[in-house]
């Protein structure tokens, strides 16, 4: 028997089953969390937009998204596919994603280089005293609508 509460309630899971999140019927796994909640924001920032300067739909948008930012493109684009649907300014509307490289700032060198392949450690001079320069933010690049 499932346990299906409103959009936002955890149903009580017993054993090996994966804990879900129930809205409306649909079961999204708490893996995706963090993704519904980015959707939702941006599909209520784009209806006021629609509303704002008199669109009738949004057929895309572009969602720049940094490499290591924390959200799953694959997650991102399950949650979109749904929650676009529930819109009706946006039910057709196609989600892109551009992926945005990560880069580290070295103060002890002051070089910049490719986080994910090298971490932390300046690949150049092995200091930590390292800053993510860019590749963490989420930014909607473009909209198409008419």
């Amino acid at each position: 028997k499932k346990n299906r509460g409103r959009c936002g309630e955890l149903p009580a899971r017993r054993g090996s089953e994966k804990a879900m999140l129930w809205s409306e019927g649909k079961a999204f796994p708490l893996l995706y969390m963090h993704e519904l909640g980015i959707v939702f924001h941006v599909i209520k920032r784009l209806e006021n937009l629609a509303q704002e300067q008199q669109l009738s739909s949004i057929k895309s948008v572009t969602l720049e998204l940094g490499e290591v930012s924390g959200v799953v493109p694959e997650y991102l684009d399950d949650c979109w596919k749904w929650a676009v649907k529930k819109s009706t300014v946006m039910q057709e509307a196609a989600l892109k994603v551009e992926t945005i490289e990560a880069m580290t700032l070295c103060n002890a060198c002051k070089k910049t280089y490719r986080t994910v392949e090298h971490g932390k450690t300046c690949p150049f001079c092995k200091s930590e005293d390292t800053v993510l320069s860019v590749g963490n933010e989420m930014s909607i690049k473009e909209i198409e609508a008419c």
